[in-house]
């Protein structure tokens, strides 16, 4: 009964449709897209660029994270722009990943977003090895909109890169804005706002916490977790 459970589960139609329609055919025949449950492809005009020498099936994992715990909520992508994957990636269901057309979001190996998160990228994002976010996340490098000072006329930047460095742990509910760069091996608390360069006054194995994030404690990673996805 569970590997009944199991294959139906798969979105079948949207495996084959994404993998033969946004990959080379010998990339596309080893199915290393895999979709679950409810999938809304919104604008699929981008490019997908898989920097991994060992494809295999199911190696990209979208829409089937955390279903065990939410309603089949629709993951939806939108892909005007260059969607970057360099290993394993899971991403959970109900999730929002959109790249406007001149961004590029770069996923690296054992990344995991949680379910329901969204991740907005205009310029650029970078995840690296082996982090994890919980659900309900929000990871955006841009305003959406321009905010102009009435006084001088400075017209400021609406979208600054990320850059969320290797194994670090997101708590449920937490926002990173354009322009955050995290070192390796940060935990950010739950509900926390991260929005400047971390990297300039904190050493990894920090723990973040507050809106906006600031340092709570030093000297602590994720332990005992699975990483692999």
């Amino acid at each position: 009964m569970k590997y009944i459970l199991n294959f139906f589960s798969h979105n079948w139609y949207s495996i084959l449709y994404f993998n033969f329609r946004m990959l080379p055919f010998s990339q596309a025949i080893k199915l290393p897209f895999d979709f679950y449950h409810k999938i809304k492809f919104n604008d699929l005009s981008g490019k997908v660029v898989l920097n991994t020498s060992n494809l295999r099936r199911g190696m990209f994992k979208l829409g089937a994270q955390g279903s065990d715990m939410f309603s089949s909520n629709s993951f939806v992508l939108d892909l005007k722009g260059t969607l970057k994957l360099n290993g394993h990636i899971s991403v959970g269901i109900g999730c929002t990943i959109r790249v406007e057309e001149k961004g590029v979001l770069e996923l690296e190996d054992n990344v995991v977003i949680g379910a329901r998160s969204l991740v907005l990228c205009e310029e650029s994002v970078l995840i690296k090895n082996n982090t994890i976010t919980s659900w309900d996340c929000q990871i955006m490098d841009t305003d959406t909109h321009s905010i102009i000072d009435v006084k001088s006329n400075e017209v400021f930047s609406r979208s600054k890169p990320i850059v969320i460095g290797e194994s670090c742990w997101l708590g449920n509910k937490v926002l990173v804005n354009k322009g955050t760069l995290l070192p390796n091996n940060t935990i950010v608390a739950s509900f926390s706002l991260c929005n400047r360069d971390y990297t300039q006054f904190i050493n990894q194995f920090s723990i973040l916490a507050g809106v906006p994030a600031k340092l709570v404690s030093s000297d602590k990673r994720m332990f005992g977790d699975k990483l692999g996805v």
